[in-house]
């Protein structure tokens, strides 16, 4: 078992933002840890023990969240496998080889990463068109277009090949990283914004259960933080999942982007620490 050295206040610093971002993340489908790593990092906490807890915490937190879309029939299993497979896969061996790759890269990683992600939601809050919602217990079955024909396979060939890629990646620094699937969703799988999110929520179970594992096997996950922080994630990701569709998805969109880009100096400042070290 992994040792942190952080005081009680630290502790509830954590727990606070694990609460906040699995009340987003219940709302969005969004697992967050890109929220929760930079503070994990800003408190001297080891990057490698902060990725594993932090993938444990996004399994916690999207196990609870998911018990409340599967009894509002939002998860569409089939994409759950379809599009969660590779990417489980990816988890698990970024989280095995995690402690081969030097810190500073894999903390540049987050941050771009963050970066990235950050503009990637207030870009599509301003851009893409919304879709309509059918409410959260809509039952309504994903639809590809058949036009598209083979496109359309060789297009879910590739965002397979990408999915185990950002797997790999994701294990490795102990991100979920849910957004990067929402486009897919929506554009490709044609679901309804609850679907999305339910569904997304789901597959983050499966990768966070494989990356978690990955971590486990080398020792980088601490028990006691992944008690606390896990415990608040999972309790507001709940109440979250529970409000669907009574925010504004551009709106959290936006919120989300201005949080991620305050906490993106922190990884970074931490990786120009090791790389100078």
């Amino acid at each position: 078992m992994a040792v942190v050295d952080i005081s009680i206040p630290e502790y509830a610093i954590l727990a606070a933002v694990s609460a906040a971002s699995g009340l987003i993340g219940g709302m969005s489908g969004l697992a967050l840890g890109t929220m929760r790593l930079p503070v994990m990092l800003f408190l001297g906490i080891d990057p490698l023990v902060a990725a594993g807890t932090n993938m444990g915490v996004g399994f916690l937190g999207s196990v609870a969240g998911s018990w409340e879309h599967l009894r509002s029939r939002r998860i569409v299993f089939r994409i759950v496998l379809l599009l969660g497979l590779p990417t489980i896969a990816g988890a698990f061996i970024g989280a095995k080889f995690a402690d081969v790759v030097p810190i500073w890269l894999l903390l540049f990683c987050v941050s771009g990463l963050i970066v990235w992600a950050a503009f990637n939601l207030i870009v599509r809050a301003v851009t893409v068109q919304a879709v309509p919602n059918h409410g959260p217990g809509e039952a309504e079955r994903p639809q590809i277009e058949s036009e598209q024909g083979d496109r359309v396979y060789l297009r879910l060939t590739r965002d397979g090949a990408v999915g185990l890629g950002i797997g790999i990646l994701g294990g490795a620094v102990g991100l979920i990283l849910a957004m990067l699937r929402m486009p897919t969703l929506i554009n490709l799988m044609k679901l309804s914004p609850g679907q999305a999110v339910g569904t997304n929520t789901a597959i983050g179970v499966l990768i966070g259960l494989s990356g978690t594992g990955g971590h486990l096997i080398n020792g980088n996950i601490s028990w006691p933080l992944l008690a606390v922080m896990g415990g608040a994630a999972s309790v507001c990701f709940f109440l979250g999942a529970m409000f669907t569709g009574a925010v504004s998805p551009a709106r959290l969109r936006i919120l989300i982007g201005v949080v991620l880009l305050a906490l993106a100096p922190i990884s970074l400042v931490n990786g120009i620490s090791e790389l100078v070290n």
